[in-house]
């Protein structure tokens, strides 16, 4: 197999993704000044996206009191339980939060269900985010760049396979689905999430955390893991932190 041309391809394929990539962070400059505290659900977005803030907000009803968990039927699965009248007291983002971690074990329709709508409470939030240049603007073009990437990928392929005959052009196209939808997942990457000043301001907390430190606080910068060796919330550490927040 003649090998060049191949890694010309390679090269090809990598030059499309780093294009993505920088038109995709082109888009992401703050848009100016704004007065935005990095409060719990801030941090915690910063820390792991919607998985961390669920997990976090949770806590925090938990540690106001405002909720308590159990295990019910047979499977033993975690619940919560709420009053009529403390739902009703719940802000938007909580309702939600409580909808989405009852959703958790649940089949992936649900799942999906209540993530829209967990979503759709942080907007205002990741909003705020921008501006302040904590988190990536979406580009105006943010999901046609990243479908972009694999369809130059593809074409790209075409002008290299005439190179290659038989068996070589057949090995050389079967590594094109494989490179096409790596190079989706990269620049989807860049498409949301923390900016780099986002990520410095995480780090820059979490240096600053005291033996003092509010517990919802430490949730939103660590996960439910510095809660291990906490007398208090001990046992709510070892109830909810095997949950899969990751998948929201």
């Amino acid at each position: 197999m003649h090998m060049i041309p191949y890694f010309l391809y390679l090269f090809y394929v990598g030059a499309v993704i780093v294009f993505c990539i920088l038109v995709l962070r082109r888009e992401t400059r703050p848009s100016g000044p704004v007065n935005v505290q990095p409060d719990s659900v801030v941090v915690a977005l910063l820390r792991g996206g919607l998985g961390a803030v669920l997990e976090t907000v949770i806590f925090r009803l938990y540690v106001e009191k405002k909720i308590e968990l159990a295990t019910n039927g047979p499977e033993k699965m975690l619940q919560i339980v709420i009053s009529r009248e403390t739902t009703a007291g719940l802000s938007a983002l909580e309702r939600a939060a409580v909808a989405a971690f009852a959703a958790l074990p649940g089949k992936r329709p649900e799942l999906l269900e209540a993530r829209r709508d967990f979503a759709a409470t942080l907007r205002e939030t990741q909003y705020s985010m921008q501006k302040a240049g904590w988190w990536k603007t979406p580009a105006r073009w943010r999901w046609f760049i990243s479908m972009l990437a694999p369809v130059l990928i593809a074409v790209g392929c075409l002008q290299f396979l005439g190179y290659y005959e038989g068996r070589e052009k057949w090995i050389l196209a079967m590594t094109v689905p494989f490179l096409a939808v790596i190079g989706r997942r990269i620049v989807a990457t860049e498409v949301e999430g923390p900016t780099r000043a986002g990520r410095k301001l995480l780090q820059k907390l979490r240096g600053q955390v005291a033996d003092d430190q509010d517990s919802v606080r430490l949730v939103a910068l660590q996960g439910l893991s510095c809660l291990e060796n906490h007398r208090e919330y001990r046992a709510y550490y070892f109830m909810a932190h095997a949950l899969p927040y990751a998948n929201l």
